[in-house]
């Protein structure tokens, strides 16, 4: 091959990289205390700064596969910048001037705990600079026109915020500052305002549009530098903020970042929360669903995480020096940027299967997948939340064929549905007044857990339909005659219920590997206890569409060195 056409096709392939590395967009997100804020920090230092684990030479196989990630990684590493959603808040309460500010803390919050004196002067001079490039953004995106690359747009946004905000933040105490910035944070979803809670739906984006504003910032003053953009957005809190971003970029990816929850609520602890600001924290981010409008905009940690790309384990809160999380960051950024670099661990091939029978389930609450392997991770069976094998699954029933007596679904319905008057009668009161037109065409299934506990006025989860995920891979490998599980692995999509723990712990499983804590006192009540207790294990890697974006070869690798190098084997015709 000639010199001239090697140099060709080394551009060539450069060019086809180059769109992945030249434009990334990674979304934190996890639960107070989970380490989003260092994740970030980490991210926006150079290579030696960040000083990820030197490849130890061994030969197994993931040490040579991290041994590939260093050196790629070391070659290719560009920080990232930071876009926090602190200072996107503090940009709404920038819109009003500081006697409206401290009113409303005022009104908050005990009068004497927040003290914002001394700090007037320079809000004041940020809230005119606001009002100014507020004006300036507006007029040239209502007339077509880009994002000025303006450095004193920039400077504002990215120097003079911050800046401000630490003092901000220092002014106000540990116990009372977070709750501050979630009661903001939901009036900004709300009602676009920060210190008005009225609802108006139109709003609940407006914070990612902020943050979508600021990457264009970014964007565009980089085009004119030509530099890489690579932003990192320090927490999405909202699961509706981080399909705002997923649907506009593909070159987004939502990372979570866990810990257990032990170490979790030390590292709180040592920041000064106490017992019950965790409680109540855990409350607010984890809440329980009305199916209102406010569901639509209060922060929902759970189902954010439940949405992720890519998970994270963040442990190291001892040593600080969080060598498996920079060794875990290292690679996913580089395979975002070159996917099929490496391929998958055996642990992210098993939830990835997990994850994939999750959409088998017909459960209208929440989809949860399982699997069970060996030691050696081979698959020994599968399973998701649905009902028993032959009857029909939830979404697939309507609530129709009962209310209107018509007896259509003899097969979907049970005799207590179809027989029991009262229960028809109960049912029929509920959606008497309901326009079901409003549907569009949508199937009218319906819960019969949460409509017979209403009708029980009680809650109790053995009225379910399904079976748990975790329960159908157990009762599947005993169907198929598969292997004993004992000593295998556990993966699932959601820690288990207590329920599903003790399947677990009686069939001898080893491990359990999990995504999202499950909030019950399963771990510490039945998984924690005893002789044979199994090792929790919170699921580091990436899932579902990241899995297969990043490692797909965009070429195969073969070919790629070839033309590189400009090198061959086969002789020439």
């Amino acid at each position: 091959m000639s010199e001239n056409a090697a140099t060709l096709e080394n551009s060539a392939i450069e060019r086809i990289f180059a769109e992945r590395k030249d434009f990334i967009i990674v979304g934190l997100t996890g639960r107070t205390g989970c380490g989003c804020s260092t994740v970030a920090k980490l991210l926006c230092k150079n290579f030696d700064e960040l000083q990820p684990p030197t490849p130890s030479g061994s030969d197994s196989i993931a040490e040579r596969q991290y041994k590939n990630i260093y050196e790629y990684a070391k070659s290719t590493w560009t920080p990232f910048r930071l876009i926090e959603m602190k200072h996107i808040i503090f940009t709404f309460i920038l819109e009003n001037d500081f006697h409206a500010l401290t009113e409303f803390i005022n009104s908050t919050f005990n009068k004497n705990d927040i003290d914002l004196s001394g700090l007037e002067a320079s809000y004041t001079e940020l809230y005119h600079k606001r009002a100014k490039w507020k004006k300036v953004v507006y007029e040239c995106t209502s007339n077509g026109e880009n994002i000025p690359a303006d450095d004193e747009l920039y400077k504002f946004y990215f120097e003079d915020i911050p800046k401000y905000y630490s003092k901000f933040q220092n002014a106000i105490s540990p116990l009372l500052y977070t709750k501050l910035l979630q009661i903001i944070g939901d009036n900004i979803r709300a009602s676009g305002h920060a210190f008005s809670s009225e609802v108006a739906p139109k709003n609940i984006l407006n914070l990612a549009q902020r943050v979508n504003m600021l990457i264009k910032i970014l964007r565009r003053r980089n085009i004119v530098e030509k530099k890489r953009v690579l932003v990192v957005i320090d927490a999405l809190r909202n699961p509706y903020e981080a399909t705002f971003f997923k649907d506009r970029y593909s070159a987004f990816y939502l990372f979570a970042i866990n810990t257990t929850d032990d170490e979790r609520r030390n590292r709180l602890i040592q920041a000064g929360q106490t017992y019950e600001n965790i409680e109540a924290l855990d409350k607010k981010e984890y809440p329980s669903l009305n199916n209102t409008i406010h569901d639509f905009y209060q922060i929902n940690i759970e189902k954010t995480i439940e949405i992720a790309d890519v998970y994270i384990n963040n442990k190291d809160s001892v040593s600080k020096n969080f060598s498996e999380t920079k060794s875990q960051l290292i690679r996913y950024i580089s395979l975002i940027m070159h996917p099929g670099l490496v391929s998958p661990t055996p642990i992210e091939y098993c939830m990835q299967v997990a994850y994939d029978s999750k959409l088998n389930s017909g459960c209208l609450s929440r989809q949860v997948g399982a699997a069970i392997s060996d030691r050696d991770y081979n698959i020994i069976s599968t399973g998701w939340n649905s009902v028993p094998d032959g009857q029909i699954p939830c979404n697939l029933r309507s609530l129709l064929s009962i209310i209107r007596d018509d007896d259509e679904d003899n097969a979907g319905m049970s005799q207590f549905e179809r027989t029991d008057d009262k229960f028809k009668d109960f049912l029929k009161s509920k959606v008497g007044h309901v326009d079901f037109s409003l549907l569009n065409g949508r199937n009218c299934a319906y819960c019969f857990k949460d409509a017979y506990n209403a009708y029980k006025e009680q809650k109790n989860q053995v009225h379910t339909r399904s079976i748990h995920a975790e329960e159908m891979a157990f009762l599947q490998a005993s169907k198929i005659g598969a292997p004993p599980v004992r000593g295998g692995y556990l993966f699932t999509t959601a820690s288990p219920c207590e329920l599903c723990s003790k399947k677990a712990y009686h069939t001898g499983i080893s491990k359990i590997f999990y995504i999202d804590q499950y909030p019950g006192i399963s771990y510490k009540h039945i998984l924690n206890c005893g002789n044979n207790t199994p090792e929790m294990v919170p699921f580091y890697g990436a899932i579902g569409r990241a899995y297969t974006q990043l490692y797909t070869q965009i070429l195969p690798y073969k070919d790629e060195l070839y033309m590189l190098l400009g090198l061959t084997f086969k002789e020439k015709s």
